[in-house]
C-alpha cells in the first residue's frame, strides 16, 4: 500500500494533493508508518547534503541505469532510489542497513545520509510545491520497473558485513555476561546487606563505573532471590533516577 504523508507523518493512501512526502517502501496498511509495518523492503533511498546541486545531478546521470527515481527536493539536494527485484525481499528485510552501507559506498562514494538506511523513510514526492520555499519537487527521473540488476552482488558483500556485526555483537554479550558473573563473585548477594548500602549510597551510572555495575547488581539480586517486589521496585527507581535504563536493568535482573 503507497502511503502520502505531511511531516508530521498523517497517512493517505490516495489523493495526496499538497502532501510532501510518500513513504519509501510500501505498507501494508495505513495504521503507522514504521518499518514495522512495511510489506516489502526493496527500495532503498540515498540523499547526499554535503555536495553540490550540480555534482549530485551529475552523479545522478551517471547512475541512470541503476536508479528507479530520481526526485529534486525543491533545496538543496536530490532523492535518489534504488529498487530490488521482490525475489530477494527476505534477504533485503534481514540486511536492510547492510545493503544501504554498500550501495553507498559503491554508487555514492559514502556521502549520503546515513539516517535514510530505514525501508519506512520519508522521501519527498513529485510534483508537490513545497510549503516553505514555493519550489515544486520535480521528478527528474522514473523508471518504473528499473530493477538493480547487481543486486544479488551487492547482498553476498553485504552479508559479510552482517555476518561480522552479529559476530561482534555476540562478543558484546558475552563480555557482558562475564561481567555479570564477576559481580555476583565480588559481592554477596545472599544478604540484606548489599541492598542497604545500594539504597542508602548514591550510584550515578557512569560509563565503566565498576562500583555502581557491581552494586546495582547485587541489590537487584537479592530481591531477586528473596522475591521481593517492594524493596526491588526501589532499587529500580533509584537506579533509573541515577541514569540506568530500563534495558540495563532488566539485563542486571536475568
Amino acid at each position: 500500500m503507497k502511503a502520502f504523508c505531511d511531516k508530521m507523518g498523517t497517512l493517505h493512501e490516495y489523493n495526496f494533493g499538497g502532501l510532501e512526502y510518500e513513504v519509501l517502501n510500501e505498507l501494508k496498511d495505513l495504521t503507522n508508518r514504521s518499518d514495522a509495518n512495511c510489506l516489502y523492503h526493496t527500495r532503498f533511498l540515498f540523499e547526499d547534503d554535503t555536495s553540490d546541486l550540480p555534482t549530485q545531478c551529475k552523479v545522478a546521470e551517471s547512475l541512470k541505469n541503476d536508479l528507479v527515481r530520481v526526485v529534486y527536493s525543491g533545496s538543496k539536494s536530490l532523492h535518489c532510489i534504488v529498487e530490488f527485484d521482490h525475489k530477494y525481499e527476505s534477504m533485503c528485510k534481514e540486511m536492510y542497513k547492510e545493503i544501504w552501507q554498500v550501495l553507498n559506498e559503491e554508487l555514492f562514494g559514502g556521502k549520503c545520509d546515513s539516517q535514510c538506511t530505514n525501508p519506512s523513510r520519508l522521501t519527498r514526492a513529485g510534483g508537490v510545491v513545497r510549503h516553505n520555499n514555493g519550489k515544486t519537487q520535480t521528478i527528474l527521473l522514473d523508471k518504473p520497473g528499473n530493477l538493480f540488476s547487481r543486486a544479488s552482488e551487492v547482498i553476498s558483500k553485504a552479508k559479510a558485513i552482517y555476518l561480522l556485526h552479529k559476530t561482534k555483537s555476540l562478543v558484546q554479550a558475552t563480555q557482558t555476561q562475564n561481567k555479570a558473573q564477576n559481580y555476583s563473585n565480588q559481592v554477596d548477594t545472599s544478604t540484606w546487606d548489599s541492598v542497604k548500602r545500594y539504597l542508602e549510597t548514591p550510584f550515578p551510572r557512569q560509563s565503566g563505573n565498576g562500583v555502581s555495575n557491581i552494586w546495582l547488581y547485587a541489590a537487584l539480586q537479592t530481591t531477586k532471590k528473596y522475591n521481593d517486589l517492594q524493596t526491588q521496585l526501589k532499587v529500580i527507581a533509584k537506579a533509573k533516577s541515577e541514569g540506568w535504563t530500563e534495558k540495563e536493568i532488566e539485563h542486571k535482573l536475568k
